[in-house]
Parts: C-alpha cells; sequence; structure tokens
C-alpha cells in the first residue's frame, strides 16, 4: 500500500510539473504591447458565417462592407488530411490541401498544396512543407510557382539550455536575401536583434534592435530599428494577478523628422465573456472596442474611432459579427 501511494503522488507532481517556457524570439519583444493597441480596432463591417458538419466539412462565408458575399469557402477533414475550396467575388476559384504526420515523436511533417485559378486564365500553386526536425528545431519552405520569387527557407531554433532563440529565413530567388533575428534570455530580461542582408548590393538593407524586461505585473521594452532612425518604448501594466485590467503607453521617435508619437489605452475584461478596450494618440485620436463571446467561436465585436480634434468629421464605426452554427 504504501508503495502504490508514493508512486501516485509522484505521478501526481509529474503531472502538475509545469514545461518550461521557450524563450522569447524578437518578434515577441513588445507583443503585449502591440497586442492591447492594435487587435480587434477597426472600421470595417463584417459578418462571417461558418457551420460545420457531423462528417467534418465546414462552409464558410464572408458579408464585407461592399455588400457582396466573398468569399465563400468549404473545407472538409478527413484523418489527417485537410481539403479546402474556396470562391471569392472575382470568380476565383482557389484549392487547398493540407497534411500532416508524425514520423518520429519528436518530427512532425505539414505539408500544404495550394492552386489558385484566375478569371484571365493565369494559374499560379504553392507548395510548403514545416515540420519539427528536432525538439527546439522548426523548419518551414514554401515555394510559388510560376512567381518563384516569393519562395522561402525559414529554420528557427529554440535552445541553448532554454535562453536563446535564432530564426533564419532566406528569400530563394536569382538575388536572394537573408534575415536573421536572434534574442538572449536572461532571467526576465530579453536582449536581441534582427537584420536583413541582401545579396545583390552586398550589405545589410535593415537593421534592429531591442530589449524587454518581463515581470509577473509589468511588461516594459525598448526598440531602436530603421537602422537606428526610429525608437520605441513601450510599457504595459497589469493591476491584478490574473491580467483582466491592463494599461499601456507607447512612445516613439522618428529622428530624421524630429517627430514624436504617443499613444496609450488600457483593456478590461468584464467578465469571461467581454473585453472593453480604448486607445488615444497625441493626435487626438480616440478608438474603442467592446468584444463580446456569447458562445464557442462565435464573438461580436463593436468598434469607433473619433477624432477629438477635428469635431466635424463624423466618427467611423465597425462591426464584425461570427457566428458558428
Amino acid at each position: 500500500m504504501g508503495d502504490s501511494t508514493s508512486s501516485n503522488k509522484k505521478k501526481k507532481r509529474s503531472s502538475t510539473r509545469k514545461e518550461p517556457k521557450r524563450p522569447k524570439c524578437f518578434s515577441d519583444v513588445d507583443k503585449l504591447s502591440k497586442a492591447l493597441l492594435t487587435t480587434g480596432y477597426s472600421s470595417a463591417r463584417r459578418i462571417t458565417i461558418s457551420t460545420r458538419r457531423n462528417d467534418g466539412m465546414v462552409i464558410t462565408s464572408t458579408y464585407s462592407d461592399h455588400g457582396r458575399i466573398s468569399p465563400v469557402a468549404v473545407a472538409g477533414k478527413y484523418g489527417n488530411a485537410t481539403i479546402g475550396l474556396e470562391v471569392d467575388r472575382n470568380s476565383r476559384i482557389s484549392a487547398t490541401l493540407n497534411f500532416s504526420r508524425n514520423i518520429f515523436p519528436s518530427t512532425k511533417i505539414a505539408a500544404s498544396a495550394k492552386l489558385a485559378n484566375y478569371k484571365s486564365g493565369m494559374n499560379s500553386a504553392t507548395l510548403s512543407f514545416s515540420g519539427n526536425l528536432l525538439p527546439s528545431t522548426k523548419f518551414i519552405a514554401s515555394a510559388k510557382f510560376p512567381n518563384y520569387k516569393t519562395s522561402m527557407l525559414k529554420i528557427q531554433y529554440l535552445g541553448f539550455h532554454k535562453h536563446s532563440a535564432v530564426t533564419i529565413s532566406v528569400v530563394l530567388n536569382q538575388l536572394p536575401s537573408a534575415n536573421l533575428s536572434a534574442t538572449l534570455n536572461i532571467s526576465s530580461i530579453a536582449i536581441g536583434m534582427k537584420a536583413t542582408y541582401k545579396t545583390s548590393s552586398s550589405q545589410f538593407a535593415a537593421y534592429d534592435a531591442g530589449i524587454s524586461v518581463t515581470k509577473p505585473i509589468c511588461d516594459a521594452s525598448i526598440i531602436l530599428a530603421d537602422k537606428g532612425d526610429l525608437i520605441r518604448a513601450s510599457f504595459v501594466h497589469y493591476f491584478d494577478q490574473g491580467r483582466k485590467i491592463a494599461a499601456v503607453a507607447e512612445i516613439t521617435r522618428r529622428f530624421s523628422k524630429k517627430e514624436n508619437n504617443l499613444t496609450v489605452g488600457g483593456s478590461c475584461s468584464v467578465d469571461h465573456h467581454t473585453t472593453i478596450k480604448a486607445k488615444l494618440d497625441n493626435h487626438g485620436k480616440l478608438n474603442a472596442l467592446l468584444m463580446h463571446k456569447f458562445k464557442p467561436k462565435s464573438y461580436l465585436t463593436i468598434s469607433g474611432e473619433f477624432n477629438t480634434i477635428a469635431l466635424d468629421k463624423h466618427p467611423k464605426i465597425g462591426l464584425a459579427l461570427a457566428l458558428s452554427l
């Protein structure tokens, strides 16, 4: 009895043990402030209705502000394969095939193919492959025909004792360009850089650097971009442990034009279904939104934009309704 109870306790401890967090990539340095200041804000009016059948087929239709239905998508899942068909208002048809399979316990391969038929007679095909070669290594390869200039190979490595992240992407054309980003994570501090190298000119076309500090109740970041011409600093503060109430401030400085921009905002989760957000910049533009989730995968978002300086301008109202039947 004693051995069984001790083994059960060990199982419970192992099951409740938290998985180690992955290191922060360079694109995640100011991810929290961007989400609070950009996600959900829109002045468009859009209704999306999706229906799922018992056999796995999904039919999706989107109604836009133009008063026309565009596009209509049908998707079906059979085992590890997903087949999709999409038709837009310009009579363009595209078909997508996705397939994924686990080759080894730590290796997963996913392949997708997309064929597009245009009204003008132009056809295009896109092939992409992605997978996990190792537990901490991901790769993505895509090729588009006949416009092969958009083909790309991307490799991401999250390793070195969970303290660093390296991403390399290469555009595969006659004059390829390479993008490199690396981040070093030490405790709650992340330091990273990103650079783009063009072989046509044999020089760096762009390079950015940034640093972020993450704490349980706040997140701060500073990014130097556009070859040192732009500096962006942001700060997010949470007023509770559940991060239901947050305030954010972001300031940018463009040295070449001597321009400063300041944006402040916040979000509040009223309950598990309703979220309220607002933001105001130094140009007097005020944005607010209300998002309500009334059932799984179904939500209503109402957003508005108002210029507090130009009172003669009409406010912009956006509406997004997603229904899953």
